[in-house]
């Protein structure tokens, strides 16, 4: 079983990847979904934790995850964060030592260096950013090119590539200031899956330049939101129509149905979703819902996989952003 999912969380983001040499998380918010997959995934032990940064729609379900005695994680990666003060990320750090005192390895620096370095079995995992000499400076420190470094700079991008193949990029809540560096480096992004961050909201800089660059760097064949429906209103129009014109072949999926798309939930349960847990099938929330994707699947093929998805959407949603 070779798979990558990208979970329907609510507002949050979680990843599982699953290859034949163990099974990794990258982020895990708050909430019974990232467990319930796990259980259904028959996973015991987690060969790596990566952590993108320490909002708590990122780290604020870690907590339960490396006390809970049914599964054995071997590795967490995360950067240290200095600017961080909040409920969640002091639960992750007390969590962390009670986790390292059973034989969990934590690992304080996830940066450029360990890129290609990490993996499961034929899955290899590609660290594009930050770059240490940012993660150096830190928070509020001056980017060497003479930018300040926010939190968002500090996320961590991580890139999926299965027996050479780019799979997925997943970028947490990567800034333009991260991105803009990246490409500068001469950093490869390009992945048939783009994970867009933010949740599909804005960000700080000029949004339409980010969303441009980011989206025609990556030449995503499938663009997932991981959103929740009713908060923060995301994905934010001007964000679709921007993903769109940069790539107008692309299959833009939302986790759940956004209020922008339909004030009515669609009546019935969807039968397009899979048979994989999603926080938003309990309220009938779901559009896409989580996203499975079998890693031997040819990735030129990949629209195919979501023909249900396309046919829900244009039967069933009144006035959807991904086909405005």
């Amino acid at each position: 079983m070779h798979k990558l999912i990208v979970m329907d969380v609510g507002h949050g983001n979680s990843t599982i990847l699953v290859d034949s040499g163990g099974a990794m998380v990258i982020d895990a918010p708050s909430g019974a979904t990232l467990m319930e997959a796990l259980e259904q995934l028959a996973v015991k032990e987690l060969a790596y934790i990566f952590v993108s940064h320490p909002d708590a729609d990122h780290i604020g379900g870690l907590t339960n995850l490396l006390l809970n005695q049914d599964i054995t994680v071997r590795r967490v990666f995360i950067n240290q964060e200095k600017a961080k003060n909040s409920k969640a990320w002091t639960d992750f750090r007390v969590a962390a030592g009670d986790a390292r005192r059973r034989g969990t390895e934590i690992h304080t620096e996830l940066t450029t260096t360990l890129s290609k370095k990490l993996g499961c079995g034929e899955v290899e995992v590609e660290i594009l950013s930050p770059f240490p000499e940012n993660v150096l400076g830190g928070v509020g420190e001056k980017l060497l090119e003479g930018k300040t470094i926010q939190q968002n700079t500090m996320s961590v991008v991580i890139k999926i590539v299965y027996k050479g193949v780019p799979i997925a990029l997943i970028p947490g809540d990567m800034d333009a200031s991260a991105l803009d560096y990246m490409l500068k480096e001469g950093a490869d992004v390009t992945a048939a899956m783009l994970v867009y961050p933010h949740h599909g909201g804005h960000c700080k800089a000029d949004n339409e330049a980010f969303v441009k660059s980011l989206t025609e760097a990556v030449n995503p064949s499938i663009v997932v939101f991981s959103m929740e429906r009713g908060r923060y209103d995301n994905p934010q129009p001007t964000v679709v129509k921007s993903v769109k014109e940069a790539a107008p072949d692309a299959h833009i999926i939302c986790t759940q149905l956004s209020m922008r798309c339909s004030a009515e939930l669609p009546s019935g349960t969807p039968s397009h979703l899979l048979a994989f847990p999603s926080k938003g099938v309990a309220c009938n929330y779901c559009c896409g819902g989580t996203v499975v994707i079998d890693l031997d699947t040819d990735m030129a093929d990949l629209k195919k996989v979501f023909s249900r998805h396309s046919k829900f959407v244009a039967e069933r949603i009144t006035s959807p952003l991904c086909r405005a």
